[in-house]
């Protein structure tokens, strides 16, 4: 029983849906799987079109119960006490819905008390908790008193994650580490030529993709954009507005950085379906990011060969080594700029053979995250 705040056929809720995608995907032809979800993507008013209320659907190689924004407490207790399941994996810590309710009714006897696997999703890094940080460290002390994860199994990973998981949780936690998953589809997709504007020396089209919020760090994105010496910038941004005052704040930043040299504009949100494709049309990727337990968004830039810049909080380190783009401090302003302007002055051939390399590395990771059965055993040890 997978529980996670949004799913297909939404796309707002960023990297977790394609995290758990993957994971039914690949898990789904040997065991049977069943994703509790919400009704509406992220900040949405409307539920999805063609979903069933109470029953479970199929969708690729699980199955889908979508649950009404009223469907709490009681409702999510019956069902968990009437959908038999082994084991219980829970995609957040802070969720209020899908992760505090249900771990809470476990722990008092509302709910089955099955083994549970809990994966928080980036939510422990240093720039995830430093939002929100007190009601954060509430809810961390609560659950410690409560003794809701004692005997939970955590899902990191990367290494560095797993450390981010005991410093908050405690030495005792249980860890266990495992690449995410890439799907089938990505494979292939690593392979896709897509047709795309010559570079021109003195001109950058830059891309921000990714959900409005502080974490993402949009209005930082902007105001290193701002900075270049010489030469022209297109700077567009695409992504949900997860919170507006937020969104307003970067919109200020866009407007006050409008001149002749730099273009600002917000473009929409964007279907999966059409990331790589829009990617692949831009010469940088750039997500001065406050934290990122994977980074789905990047993995996409490099596969449509789009050379990324993004900082050093993600597990991404490879990417400056492996020529595929640049991995920066993420108060290092300076060198912000300097990889912007070496962008906006490279010519087609120098920016091909980052391309090139983006693809490559991009290539490599797909092929080293395929452990389906270390998913296998991090399941069949929690059950």
């Amino acid at each position: 029983m997978i529980l996670v705040g949004c799913y297909l056929p939404g796309f707002r809720g960023g990297g977790p849906i394609q995290s758990v995608w993957n994971l039914t995907e690949a898990l789904g032809s040997g065991q049977q799987l069943l994703v509790v979800t919400a009704d509406r993507d992220a900040g949405s008013d409307r539920p999805y079109d063609g979903i069933h209320d109470g029953v479970f659907q199929p969708l690729g190689k699980c199955s889908v119960r979508y649950l009404k924004p009223w469907e709490k407490g009681l409702s999510l207790r019956r069902l968990l006490r009437s959908t038999p399941y082994d084991v219980l994996y829970v995609n957040s810590f802070f969720s209020p819905r899908f992760s505090i309710l249900p771990m809470t009714l476990r722990r008092f006897g509302a709910i089955p008390r099955t083994p549970v696997v809990v994966a928080p999703r980036g939510e422990f890094s240093p720039g995830a908790l430093g939002l929100k940080a007190a009601k954060k460290r509430l809810w961390i002390r609560i659950s410690r008193l409560l003794g809701l994860y004692r005997d939970a199994i955590w899902h990191a990973t990367t290494d560095d994650e797993a450390d981010l998981i005991k410093s908050v949780i405690g030495t005792g936690a249980q860890v266990v580490v495992l690449n995410q998953l890439v799907s089938d589809a990505r494979a292939e997709g690593s392979e896709t030529e897509f047709p795309r504007p010559v570079k021109e020396p003195g001109r950058a089209r830059v891309v921000f993709l990714s959900r409005i919020s502080r974490k993402k760090n949009l209005r930082y994105a902007a105001s290193l954009v701002a900075l270049v010496d010489r030469g022209s910038v297109v700077f567009d941004v695409y992504g949900p507005i997860e919170d507006e005052n937020y969104w307003r704040s970067c919109q200020r930043m866009m407007t006050e950085s409008l001149d002749q040299r730099v273009s600002m504009k917000y473009r929409g949100e964007l279907p999966h379906s059409q990331v790589e494709a829009v990617l692949s049309q831009y010469d940088l990727f750039l997500l001065p990011t406050r934290g990122e337990n994977y980074g789905h968004v990047i993995a996409e830039a490099l596969a449509a060969g789009c050379p990324v810049a993004v900082s050093d909080r993600t597990p991404w380190g490879k990417i400056e080594e492996e020529g595929a783009g640049w991995v920066v401090p993420l108060d290092d302003e300076r060198r912000w700029k300097s990889v912007i302007q070496e962008v906006v002055d490279a010519s087609e051939d120098e920016l091909n053979a980052r391309r090139t390399a983006a693809k490559r590395l991009a290539h490599a990771q797909i092929s080293s995250q395929r452990d389906v059965e270390g998913y296998r055993r991090l399941f069949r040890a929690g059950g």
